[in-house]
Order: C-alpha cells, then structure tokens, then sequence
C-alpha cells in the first residue's frame, strides 16, 4: 500500500469507470483513473483489479500476491508460504482436481497480524478444515 493511502474496499467510481477499482487508489498508483482493470501496469502477471483486491503495489513488480514455496511433507500434511500485507484476511482454497471444472472451495482463513511471510501447514489427505495458527516471518 501506498504510504497514506487507506484502502477503502469499494469502488469510489467518480470517474464513472466502474471498473471494481477504487478511484483515489487509482490516482495513488497511477496518476489518473485510465487504467484498465485487466491491464497490468507493472507487467508481473497479475491484472491490475488484482493487485487492488490483494492490496499489492501495482507500480511494483515484486509486489504479488502468490505462494512463494509449498511442499508436501511425509506426515501427509502441506507446507505453504506466502508474503502477505499487515491486516490482510487470505483465504486458501483447494480444489480435489486442479484440472477440474466447477468452483474452488474455502479451506480456511488467515489474518496476518504481520506483513513479511505467512506460513500454515494443511492436511493433503482428509481436507478436516483444520490447520496449524499461521505464522508470520
């Protein structure tokens, strides 16, 4: 997040966009409120309605919102990390094919207390919803 900028979680659309993207977030990142929401101003692979809705810096590429490293470990159980913004709510979710059709489903909820990277171990197995505290480096 920009230093002084407030997220406001819906769109201000003063600009009469209604892209999703709140307008005084627009003009903090970009200047001006002509960014498309799919467009990808710093080009990292993430679109821009993205980055406003993960709360990353779309003027930075090294500001994503992705899974840093995962692996599985020999008690059945996954290991996931990710580098996540103060206050930020994630929701991991799990499909039983990736390949799939149809909607992901919630497995469970992290509120990182800390900006820095979060960790939570999953069961591969049984998906029982339940999972380690998270923990935050």
């Amino acid at each position: 997040m920009k230093p002084g900028y407030t997220r406001l979680g819906r769109d201000h659309d003063n600009a009469g966009a209604g892209n999703g993207m709140d307008d005084d977030w627009e003009t903090a990142y970009f200047g001006n409120t002509d960014q498309p929401p799919d467009g990808d101003f710093d080009e990292d692979g993430t679109s821009n309605l993205d980055e406003f809705l993960s709360q990353t810096d779309p003027s930075d590429a090294e500001s994503v919102l992705a899974i840093i490293s995962w692996h599985l470990r020999a008690d059945g159980f996954a290991h996931l990390s990710w580098n996540a913004v103060r206050s930020q709510l994630c929701e991991v979710q799990y499909r039983d094919l990736l390949e799939a059709e149809g909607d992901w489903l919630a497995f469970t909820r992290v509120d990182a207390t800390c900006s820095g990277t979060v960790s939570i171990v999953v069961p591969i197995e049984d998906l029982d919803r339940r999972s380690s505290a998270p923990c935050c480096s």
